[in-house]
């Protein structure tokens, strides 16, 4: 067979069938039909509202293909709801119910059809999910976690009928399925895990929601994001502001929120609204500040400019709330804030295109990003922001299995940082990078960590920054004043993601507080099971307090995660003689030479 002749791609699967179709036909067969007919109508607007595509419609199954597992978990979730509430309109014996199952996996393409593993995994999670309910696999959790107000149970591994490996499952939590309220699933999966309230910080604390895309065109959703994005970057440069970062805020993306519970899950005492109509050339922005705690608008404007004018609305949007809050800036804050790194709408364009892209950590999306800023700075060669993204590309291509030449990608990402840096030395983002190409490039330990010390300084609000830096200052046996800054990040971004959490735990960990280590450790691995660092960390916790059984559990998990990673590939992050020996003796204690 000429392999070269198969059409093939990768496509997010969906497949449903009907639990107890036979059943439901011997009991009535008219009134089936048509409740299938009615469903299968249901199933058919979900998907092509979320962009896919019905593939196979026979008898009581569907099959369905998207360009992305985020839509397609998503559909699968309003498809379940939408069910569920009709079917509380049935007698019992009546009640149709579909189940889910969805894969991410190479497909053979042959006319309008597709097969293979990618189908067959569909199908087989299809039929391990529960009447009502939605199972994914794997690959597709880890697409779509953080990115869908939906929670996920890992369920293990299945051995699946003429599947050769196991399959690794999780199960989608629709809270409320068959509540006697229409909608109350969807409505708990709205909004993030209830968490307790949050102390408001002394300084005037901020959380700017995502902007809402009004443009009519879900291919502009990058833009009305970028907007957001930016106008919490100018933000989060001011002393006097305490601002919530992207990632947490973003987790309340697409649902209606109250602000109160967003205050107190957030810990901030504003927020700011907005929404964003692009058309041609023109540009309609409504932005409204409002106090969690009295609901009250201190202030609310619509703008409506040319889109040439995009840097000096997001300037007047800035001073205006900085306005409304009363913050005093201090010596140079105010040129350091509002100063834009490029006046070309249509490389700003590129540029926010590129962002979008950057948040899928993955061969395809780093590539198709660096394709967006390098083609930014075709268009403005000194768009500082741009340069410092396009060298982010290549570091992250430098720390990926995807890499061909990680020194040559590092060396290239210097390249840009430094060129960034004689552009605009001041800004956070530029130091921060070169510290951490100082760190794992050159292996310069003092340089890194001073150059991220100055991110820090520069970005006061940057979570991001203060991770890094905590993380290195744990690696240098620094772990006493690494607690407090990763403590700072968690508090700047509530909701991060799962990396923070290994940097705390390390700082607990190298500060002996095993126990508190040993917790976030198995949090971390609840939502990322497959990271063998984490295993390795957790380990060693175990080792610290004694529980050598436990650890070298750990150990046997990490060789079937990774089995060629060793002693070594752990080690590499430490340049602390005396936590390095430390690290080696517990290391052979849990089995890992």
């Amino acid at each position: 067979m000429n392999l070269s002749l198969v059409e093939r791609k990768l496509a997010a699967i969906l497949s449903a069938d009907v639990v107890g179709y036979s059943r439901l036909m011997r009991h009535d067969e008219p009134a089936t039909v048509a409740t299938l007919r009615e469903y299968r109508e249901v199933f058919t607007e979900a998907i092509e509202d979320h962009r896919g595509r019905v593939v196979d419609a026979k008898g009581d199954a569907i099959l369905a293909e998207f360009p992305s597992v985020v839509t397609a978990v998503a559909c699968a979730v309003v498809v379940q709801e939408e069910l569920a509430r009709r079917n509380e309109e049935l007698a019992s014996e009546r009640k149709m119910r579909f189940r889910i199952g969805v894969n991410l996996g190479d497909v053979i393409v042959e006319d309008d059809a597709i097969y293979g593993d990618g189908v067959n995994i569909a199908a087989r999670l299809e039929s391990l999910a529960e009447p009502g309910g939605v199972w994914i696999a794997r690959n597709a959790f880890d697409q779509v976690d953080g990115k869908i107000p939906v929670r996920f149970e890992y369920t293990g591994e299945h051995t699946v009928k003429n599947i050769d490996t196991p399959v690794r499952a999780y199960k989608v939590l629709l809270d409320g399925e068959g509540a006697e309220a229409p909608g109350a699933a969807a409505r708990e999966a709205a909004t993030p895990e209830a968490k307790p309230a949050l102390e408001l910080p002394e300084r005037p604390s901020i959380a700017v929601m995502p902007f809402e895309n009004m443009s009519g065109d879900a291919e502009q959703e990058y833009f009305a994001d970028g907007i957001t994005e930016d106008i919490i970057t100018d933000l989060s440069k001011l002393r006097g502001l305490f601002v919530i970062a992207r990632n947490s805020v973003f987790t309340y993306k697409g649902k209606p929120v109250d602000v109160r519970q967003v205050g107190s899950e957030l810990g901030v005492r504003y927020v700011l609204e907005g929404s964003v109509r692009k058309a041609a050339e023109r540009l309609r922005i409504n932005v409204q500040l409002i106090d969690c705690t009295t609901r009250e608008h201190l202030w609310a404007q619509r703008f409506d400019r040319e889109l040439k004018d995009i840097f000096v609305l997001q300037d007047e949007i800035a001073r205006c709330v900085v306005e409304a809050l009363d913050v005093q800036l201090v010596s140079g804050e105010q040129s350091r804030t509002w100063r834009k790194t490029t006046d070309n709408p249509e490389a700003y364009d590129y540029f926010l295109r590129g962002i979008a892209f950057l948040g899928t950590i993955s061969r395809d999306g780093v590539q198709r990003a660096r394709d967006n800023f390098s083609r930014a700075l075709e268009l403005d060669p000194n768009f500082t922001m741009a340069i410092i993204n396009l060298a982010i590309t290549y570091v992250i291509e430098a720390d990926a299995a995807f890499s061909q030449s990680p020194p040559e990608d590092y060396k290239r990402a210097e390249e840009l940082a430094l060129r960034a840096q004689e552009l605009d030395p001041q800004l956070g983002d530029v130091q921060t990078l070169l510290g951490v190409i100082q760190f794992s490039y050159h292996g310069d330990h003092r340089k890194g960590i001073a150059a991220m010390e100055k991110g820090v300084e520069l970005s006061p609000n940057s979570s991001h920054s203060a991770a890094l830096l905590a993380s290195f200052l744990t690696c240098c046996g620094r772990a006493e004043e690494a607690l407090p800054l990763v403590q700072r990040a968690l508090r700047l971004n509530p909701f991060p993601q799962d990396w923070y959490l290994n940097v705390l735990g390390g700082a607990y960990l190298w500060t002996g507080q095993f126990d508190r280590a040993i917790e976030v450790y198995e949090e971390c691995l609840a939502k990322a099971s497959e990271f063998a660092f984490s295993h390795v960390s957790l380990a060693l916790a175990y080792i610290g307090k004694g529980r050598e059984a436990d650890a070298r559990r750990q150990i046997k998990e990490v060789k079937r995660i990774s089995p060629r990673f060793t002693a070594e590939n752990f080690l590499r992050y430490f340049n602390d003689p005396d936590t390095v020996d430390k690290v080696k003796d517990w290391l052979r204690q849990a089995g890992l030479e």
